[in-house]
């Protein structure tokens, strides 16, 4: 919160300033997005002494349901504020940082409901163990509830020890790379549609409102999440998110038309908050409370990688190839990922949250 505050603080006095530059605004954007990688994960990795574990799925719905809010409003927001001045936008964000930052300093940890869910968590763990045979993770993974860290290490050598334990489990590595493809395709449809737009010089309230309509999609889907996510299997929840990022997509290929482009973001963004709840649900389970933050490190970059590219990409093929075959190749990437889907019995086979425990990650 206080680097929000003092970066995009900056970015306002400088517009305000007529004083702003490219690779200005560039490291601003670069610092800002390092400290969100750095920190903003921190509140998933407290979760696991905070809720109890069948429980997460349904908290994570209601956060997807929360960060849809804030997307169906900030995005059309951010438009108009740039319509009334370039920098009021940033003037915004920084002050809601700072509101973000005195509100964050008021949070107290319930050391009552902490030692709870640890004691009702170690207490299942004996019985998993011994009805699963130790097949679980749950089971062989050491028991970081129960002790703490005998010895402080290092930040690379945490580093390191959460790519280990990430690239030894077999399951994990397949829910990264479907992960993967379904966040470069999604990303790089819509790097290519905002582009368009801005090439066919589409207003920014107008632009602001393709984020908006996927949010509202997203806000009904976290809606639909809370209902179902306990009762999903997560390998058929995995194979629809695949199926229907694909199919809802495709009228893009044929059209570029503005309500064309709406009617994909609404539809698309459905099914997200239940299949975001439950892969994150399942990870939470299964990873020992002491690697939470490493493994969330090492998966979640092998998860964004491939995103690094999609916005330099589809700049690079619009005007070269035209939207609908820019469109094309991103739906490859996720036509890909139906196949992995439907192949991999180890995916389709994942369970629904009440059998977390017998489920090897």
């Amino acid at each position: 919160a206080v680097f929000g505050t003092l970066l995009w603080g900056t970015v306002f006095v400088l517009i305000a300033l007529h004083a702003i530059a490219f690779p200005i605004f560039a490291i601003v954007t670069v610092a800002a997005s390092a400290v969100n990688g750095l920190l903003a994960n921190a509140t998933n990795a407290m979760l696991r002494t905070i809720i109890p574990t069948r429980e997460y799925p349904k908290a994570q719905s209601l956060n997807q349901g929360r960060d849809s809010v804030v997307s169906i409003a900030g995005s059309p927001l951010g438009g108009v504020l740039y319509a009334v001045a370039p920098w009021l936008p940033f003037a915004v964000a920084s002050l809601m940082y700072a509101i973000s930052g005195v509100s964050a300093a008021q949070l107290r940890v319930d050391e009552h409901v902490r030692d709870m869910v640890t004691t009702d968590r170690k207490s299942k763990r004996p019985d998993t163990a011994s009805q699963a045979g130790c097949t679980s993770d749950a089971a062989v993974a050491p028991d970081a509830d129960a002790t703490a860290e005998s010895a402080h290490t290092s930040f690379f050598e945490d580093f390191i020890e959460g790519w280990r334990w990430t690239l030894r489990r077999h399951t994990l590595l397949a829910i990264c790379v479907i992960a993967a493809l379904v966040n470069f395709g999604l990303n790089g449809v819509f790097a290519a549609v905002n582009l368009q737009l801005v090439s066919t010089h589409v207003d920014s309230v107008r632009l602001g409102f393709v984020n908006t309509v996927m949010g509202v999609g997203m806000l009904i889907g976290a809606v639909i999440a809370a209902r179902v996510c306990e009762r999903v299997h997560m390998g058929t929840g995995l194979v629809v998110l695949s199926v229907t990022s694909l199919l809802t997509l495709l009228p893009m290929l044929f059209s570029s038309d503005y309500l064309v482009i709406l009617a994909s973001s609404l539809i698309v963004g459905l099914p997200i908050p239940t299949i975001n709840s439950l892969l994150m649900g399942f990870v939470f389970a299964k990873v020992p409370s002491e690697m939470q933050g490493r493994v969330e490190s090492a998966s979640g970059m092998l998860s964004m990688i491939p995103t690094l590219f999609c916005s330099a990409l589809a700049g690079s093929l619009l005007p070269r190839i035209g939207f609908g075959a820019t469109i094309g190749l991103f739906l490859a990437v996720l036509a890909v990922n139906v196949v992995i889907a439907l192949l991999m019995p180890s995916i389709r086979s994942l369970p629904a949250a009440d059998h977390w425990d017998d489920a090897s990650l």
